[in-house]
């Protein structure tokens, strides 16, 4: 046995031009010494003398008074975190914004469209109209959709005392501090099927049965993270359009005058969607005399698309992700606080690079490339992606909407520490997919 000295000094001598330790105690193991530890969050920005940074103009954050703006410093790089980031400036409640958790190239500088249509009306609306017609993803800033007191309303605590018990409640949970979110199809992930997750990413609390429950762990938990999803309004007549029930419990056939009443719903986008069954009365006021159905109903007008089939209720806390993902329905989404940045990649990179799951497994609709990971990663393992896959990215304010078309791989990462957003999911009337799009179908098509 060696005493501490005697181990000190025989450490000491062991060590090579690597800067390795032979051991003393442990046979003839090699121990390199860890590299230290850098907090990606607060490093210092580093980049190549001379080379300029790339500022972002970024809104105030929400519920801070006046319209002040923080310029936010952002290095380029490769990497998943998109670099560092920090903010300029000292005004009163300035937090730090987490930077883009994806790839700089990916976007290169390239941002989703927004239009200032200045409450509905004017040239700016029509040029909006028309990139939507085009298959385009747009931003529509000042539409007056969503009404200022609404964002001042739905505080975290308003929404959990207000909400009721809305159907559908969602709560998953990161367990392992990634604070990132995937949702699982259950009905395609039973035990021992062949694309069966033991473990997933992040996992339902289904114990978790309110909204007050999800605030508690939202602002409680430091080692686990969640965000929460809830149905708050429903098309009228959805039970019939699924078949209906006969007084039996059964099955019947509708009738003809069922089914072109659910058609008209279906087409018309004047058609509005009822509370959810066990929504609070609260709550659903909020939503009919909050929102200008009016306004919406003209812009889907123009798009030939029909009526809003539901409408989830998104709360989310700081730097959460929700990873690329399409849908198999044109969606508006609504941000009522706080502030969100959604990257959107269009559906002509589906099968180019963008490697969706297939359709029978429990991440349907994801895409499998991990923008988290290092280029070379990237490179390796999704090589297509690196290749030819590129998309446009916007920071969604309070009050804006943003217009996804079907198909459209769309991430969301959460900017604030309450994030509150209406995601629309409307049926498609009589408008045609775009051509960027037919592939996708085909293949879910083919799979099926």
């Amino acid at each position: 046995e060696l005493g501490g000295e005697e181990l000190r000094i025989a450490t000491m001598s062991a060590m090579g031009e690597n800067n390795q330790v032979r051991t003393a105690t442990r046979g003839e193991g090699l121990v390199k010494p860890r590299k230290p530890k850098t907090n990606l969050r607060r490093r210092e920005e580093t980049r190549p003398r001379g080379e300029e940074p790339n500022l972002l103009l970024e809104p105030s954050k929400a519920g801070h008074a006046g319209n002040r703006e923080k310029l936010m410093i952002t290095s380029g790089g490769g990497g998943g975190n998109g670099g560092g980031g920090k903010l300029l400036g000292k005004s009163e409640g300035d937090d730090f914004v987490p930077p883009p958790r994806h790839p700089e190239w990916v976007t290169s500088g390239h941002l989703v469209r927004r239009f200032m249509v200045d409450g509905g009306e004017g040239k700016n609306l029509e040029e909006a109209q028309g990139a939507a017609r085009s298959g385009e993803p747009i931003v529509l800033a000042g539409s007056g959709i969503a009404k200022r007191e609404l964002s001042r309303r739905w505080t975290f605590d308003y929404l959990m005392c207000s909400a009721g018990a809305p159907p559908g409640l969602e709560v998953l949970c990161s367990m392992d501090g990634k604070n990132r979110f995937t949702s699982v199809e259950r009905e395609n992930n039973a035990y021992g099927s062949y694309y069966f997750v033991r473990e997933p990413e992040a996992i339902a609390l289904d114990d978790q049965t309110s909204l007050a429950d999800f605030v508690e762990c939202a602002r409680g938990w430091r080692g686990k993270h969640v965000c929460a999803t809830a149905v708050v309004m429903q098309r009228k007549g959805e039970a019939q359009a699924r078949g209906g029930d006969d007084e039996d419990g059964g099955a019947r056939v509708l009738t003809e005058a069922e089914l072109a009443e659910i058609r008209a719903r279906l087409v018309d986008p004047a058609v509005l969607p009822a509370p959810a069954p066990g929504l609070g009365a609260t709550l659903a006021r909020d939503l009919a005399n909050l929102l200008a159905w009016d306004r919406l109903a003209s812009f889907l007008k123009s798009q030939s698309l029909g009526s809003v089939g539901s409408v989830r209720l998104r709360l989310g806390t700081t730097n959460g992700l929700h990873p690329l993902r399409y849908d198999l329905s044109d969606r508006i989404v609504v941000q009522v606080r706080g502030r969100s940045r959604y990257l959107v990649v269009g559906p002509e990179f589906a099968l180019r690079g963008l490697y969706p799951y297939p359709t029978h497994h429990p991440y349907d609709r994801y895409s499998m490339v991990d923008l988290e990971q290092d280029e070379a990663e990237i490179e390796e393992h999704w090589p297509l992606f690196r290749q030819n896959a590129r998309g446009r990215e916007v920071v969604l304010r309070e009050g804006e909407c943003l217009f996804l078309p079907r198909y459209q791989f769309a991430q969301r990462q959460d900017l604030d520490p309450e994030t509150v957003s209406l995601e629309m999911e409307v049926a498609k009337g009589m408008r045609t997919r775009h051509e960027n799009a037919v592939p996708l179908q085909v293949s879910r098509l083919l799979e099926r």
